[in-house]
């Protein structure tokens, strides 16, 4: 390879390797956080023609497992009514997420990936009650405030029932506390 090509190589395997010694020398200020989102529902997927916006709330307890990174449980709802029929959304849901959040410390990113399971109440009057499950990805930005965190926040849940997806975006506010 060209001798420039290599010297950007090394340059970059160095600064990688000291942002992850930096990271791991940063102590987290919290072992276990415990956290609340609630914002607007917006479905998507199949549900995007049927159903109008709605509301979703999630709450997780977070533990640190190494630094930079929390795996999460959650336990959530969104429901939603349908855009000019009788037909009803609600999704009861739990599951798990790695969350990534880089040593920032007054303003902190974060990205998340999980699992979830649903029972999912859908069609006229809420009639058809099934269970569901798919991919969840999350993403936000909180701003800490003494050991709480307050923010913004936007996630997608995919909900497989059946041949439908009744998933959708839910976006909103974020806080958590750590202990």
């Amino acid at each position: 390879m060209e001798d420039w090509i290599m010297k950007i190589l090394k340059t970059l395997v160095f600064a990688g390797v000291a942002a992850l010694a930096l990271a791991a020398a940063t102590p987290k200020a919290h072992a276990i956080d415990v956290g609340v989102n609630a914002g607007v529902y917006i479905p998507a997927g199949d549900a995007k023609d049927d159903y109008k916006l709605g509301y979703g709330i999630k709450g997780h307890v977070g533990f640190d497992i190494f630094p930079m990174f929390d795996a999460r449980v959650f336990a959530g709802y969104y429901q939603a009514d349908g855009d000019g029929n009788n037909f009803e959304l609600s999704s009861t849901n739990g599951g798990v997420m790695l969350v990534f959040s880089p040593p920032i410390p007054v303003v902190k990113p974060y990205v998340g990936l999980g699992y979830a399971v649903h029972r999912t109440k859908y069609g006229p009057n809420g009639s058809q009650d099934d269970y569901g499950h798919g991919v969840v990805a999350e993403a936000g930005v909180n701003m800490s405030i003494l050991i709480a965190e307050l923010g913004l926040y936007a996630n997608y849940m995919q909900n497989e029932v059946g041949d439908l997806d009744l998933g959708g975006w839910t976006a909103g506010l974020n806080a958590s506390i750590g202990f």
